[in-house]
């Protein structure tokens, strides 16, 4: 008798290529614009910087990481005071010339509306292992958004893995661009244009969590459609930051009034998950999800509150900490309740991980602060 055969099974299946796939494209941002941030450290060593960040046309972006930048998302900086006069800025690039390692502030005219000004704006100038620190803390804080969704993706069969996996690789790409590659325009527009992802992302999340939603075995192209309104959002974007500036404050007040009406629907599927569910497991996931998602971001946003001017700055930050703290109760709902029904090693792992992450972030930061 001719002794059998073992299959140990194709390793490269349908299943194993898609999430390759979409792993290689959800990281494929991130570590761009990292690189991007290095090579621009590396390129430029310890040069001045403003206390803003800027798009390449030197309009200003708000964020919780320039707190001291006295300028708004509206503003564009048109001129800047030298020696024996004023010269104009046509770009971020020109405007980061001009600035010298010896100044504390300088004085630049912007146009606010339909007004012109002259602003006092202070001048940081941090040293290449300060930069290298934030490509670290960068690189650190990309991982701990990411571990969530990627073990998700790999080990679970929740179809609201890959809504995670884009929302976090936005997020993470904004991050990576704030904490670490604000001397390159390059690495800028490509987490400008990731903040269209965030709306669709969440809406396609609301589509499969708590549960994935009757309509779409019946209709189930209909979570793509979130990512085609990104997609032109996302050439509109790209329009105002290349051609047309006054059409990019409007741009980014319409990505934020969107991403805001997504989360209410997420909220909103949640608050009835917990009404019609009979299951007590359920609820207590329920429960971690809500008041997680509600009380991590403002638990974090409530540290900012010595720095900031008002409250419609602290709502911004408020809005900036949403998704990012998102994860902690995720993983707590994964470790405590078995979110996602994965395996106990799974588990243990992810509250592991998730601790590990925090203390190394948290240090990473703390060090970066003091050399700065």
């Amino acid at each position: 008798m001719r002794p059998t055969a073992i299959d140990f099974g194709d390793p490269w299946t349908a299943r194993t290529r898609q999430r390759l796939t979409l792993t290689a494209v959800a990281l494929l941002p991130i570590l761009t614009v990292l690189s991007l941030g290095l090579k621009s450290d590396l390129a430029r060593g310890p040069l001045p910087e403003l206390a803003c960040w800027l798009l390449p046309d030197a309009r200003v972006i708000e964020s919780p990481t320039h707190l001291n930048c006295p300028l708004r998302n509206d503003d564009r900086i048109r001129r800047i005071e030298v020696p024996g006069g004023s010269r104009s800025v046509s770009s971020a690039e020109d405007l980061r010339r001009t600035l010298s390692a010896t100044l504390l502030t300088v004085r630049v005219e912007i146009d606010r509306g339909n007004t012109e000004m002259w602003v006092e704006i202070p001048v940081t100038s941090h040293p290449l292992s300060t930069r290298l620190m934030g490509f670290l803390t960068a690189l650190l804080a990309s991982t701990l958004l990411l571990i969530t969704p990627l073990l998700l993706l790999w080990r679970s069969e929740s179809t609201a893995a890959v809504p995670l996996l884009v929302l976090y690789s936005a997020v993470a790409t904004l991050a990576s661009a704030v904490i670490a590659a604000q001397g390159s325009n390059t690495a800028t527009q490509i987490a400008m244009l990731s903040l269209t992802l965030l709306p669709s992302s969440v809406a396609h999340l609301a589509m499969h969590f708590p549960r994935r939603r009757p309509i779409l075995v019946s209709a189930h192209r209909i979570e793509f459609i979130p990512y085609g309104i990104s997609l032109l959002l996302m050439a509109v974007g790209w329009f105002a930051m290349e051609y047309n500036p006054l059409l990019w404050p409007p741009f980014v007040y319409l990505i934020l009034l969107v991403l805001v009406c997504a989360w209410l629907i997420l909220t909103v599927s949640c608050l009835y998950e917990l009404k019609d569910s009979r299951s007590t497991m359920a609820v207590a996931r329920g429960r971690v999800m809500l008041f997680g998602a509600a009380l991590a971001p403002l638990a974090l946003s409530l540290g900012f509150l010595p720095f900031v001017e008002n409250l419609q700055q602290w709502v911004s930050i408020y809005l900036w900490c949403l998704p990012v703290t998102l994860p902690l109760p995720i993983s707590l709902a994964i470790s405590r309740y078995n979110l996602f029904d994965l395996g106990l090693d799974l588990r243990a792992s992810v509250s592991r991980l998730l601790r590990l992450s925090l203390s190394a972030l948290v240090l990473l930061s703390v060090f970066t602060a003091a050399a700065s």
